[in-house]
């Protein structure tokens, strides 16, 4: 996307970062309350209203067209917040040749793409319910973060986790994403859609997954180890029956245990099977254990 320049990303942490200090903000809790508490009158406002706020506090220019992938239809609060499978689903197969990893690891990206999204009606009117309500929400900061995660990601409280979990939308495409790598490293045992919803069926268990990709299990990056953990849990739905989100944590953790010995590109996939399923076993008697 042209509009992301080195200003452009600046003006956005520090848009961020003003409305919810972390340990390097310059800003008082006193002066992030009232920019909070101007972000939601904004909101308050309607799409366009937040759009144009959102364009000004970014220092794109109001006639500046911005390239982002369309949504279907318009979408309700709940689909927005927690897209069901066949939404999902849909939305990465629409985006998948549009959107690159590196784009969607950015959250100024998702960020850009919602604003597009305001401007042409897609988010629905209520944009309070959307962006604003939920989880925590008792207090401006609270709201606000929800904002935020929800836009594109704060990786500045949350890391670069955020991005891949708390933006719905961008979660979206990274499941369908990494869902179809892990087809492709099946050996013809997964479907891309299969993958997917997988990874679809709990959102604990994808934020675990990808948690401790990013941060603690370089090898669950594996595709082929990736591959066969999710094909370990391949009947799982939201609909069908969701994940135990500790379970898949801890397998991936038990395949980690073998290290680099693993050697996951050098060995038949019924072999990452049969030790997938002999880690699964590892994990429940852990758990079990643990749970006494």
């Amino acid at each position: 996307m042209d509009l992301i320049t080195t200003e452009v990303r600046q003006l956005f942490s520090d848009w961020q970062r003003n409305l919810v200090p972390g340990s390097a903000s310059g800003s008082t809790q006193e002066e992030a309350l009232v920019r909070q508490q101007e972000l939601e009158d904004v909101v308050e406002k309607g799409p366009m209203a937040l759009a144009l706020y959102l364009r000004d506090q970014l220092g794109i220019d109001r006639d500046a067209v911005i390239e982002a992938p369309l949504l279907p239809r318009i979408l309700s609060p709940a689909e927005f917040r927690d897209p069901p499978f066949t939404l999902e689903r849909g939305l990465y197969e629409s985006w998948r040749s549009l959107v690159q990893p590196g784009t969607a690891s950015q959250p100024l990206y998702w960020t850009l793409c919602h604003v597009r999204w305001l401007e042409d009606g897609q988010l629905g009117d209520q944009i309070d319910v959307s962006l604003l309500q939920g989880g925590r929400d008792g207090t401006a900061e609270a709201r606000t973060r929800n904002l935020l995660r929800r836009l594109g990601g704060l990786a500045h409280v949350r890391g670069k986790i955020s991005v891949l979990v708390n933006c719905p939308l961008g979660r979206a495409w990274w499941r369908g994403h990494v869902g179809s790598m892990a087809a492709e490293k099946s050996s013809g045992a997964l479907t891309s859609e299969t993958a997917h919803r997988v990874l679809h069926a709990r959102n604990a268990a994808w934020e675990k997954l990808v948690g401790d990709s990013v941060y603690r299990i370089t090898v669950s990056n594996r595709p082929e180890i990736r591959a066969a953990l999710v094909h370990h849990y391949r009947e799982a739905s939201r609909e069908a029956g969701d994940v135990n989100a500790d379970e898949m944590q801890r397998t991936a953790r038990v395949l980690a245990r073998h290290g680099s010995s693993l050697a996951s590109d050098l060995r038949p996939w019924s072999e990452l099977v049969e030790l997938t399923e002999a880690a699964a076993q590892t994990a429940k008697q852990e758990l079990a254990a643990e749970a006494q």
